[in-house]
């Protein structure tokens, strides 16, 4: 019996995340074997851990009305320099592929 609580219907936020090729492969075959999705085994997961973590909890209530950015500062992306060593101005108004040719 999968230890992974699935909820149906919740509302839903969508995250971008990379994981290890070999915890991929794991994570598919645990889908198979609980009969749910990709999403909803991430998510139980997650909240399995949450849930298990007794450090995390203290902590979280302390700090879960914390305002902070949602996601890290984006990076400055530098101007190219050309062969003399000035600054190149980029059209902003063009994709980045059509601002290079």
């Amino acid at each position: 019996m999968p230890i992974i609580q699935v909820e149906k219907k919740q509302s839903r936020s969508q995250i971008k995340a990379a994981i290890e090729n070999d915890v991929q492969e794991t994570l598919r075959a645990y889908c198979r074997f609980s009969g749910a999705t990709n999403d909803q085994v991430v998510s139980g997961a997650l909240k399995f851990l949450f849930q298990s973590d007794g450090e995390f909890k203290p902590w979280y209530e302390l700090h879960k009305n914390d305002s902070q950015p949602r996601r890290g500062p984006r990076r400055r992306v530098p101007t190219d320099q050309n062969h003399n060593g000035t600054a190149q101005s980029v059209d902003k108004s063009l994709p980045m592929s059509a601002s290079k040719r």
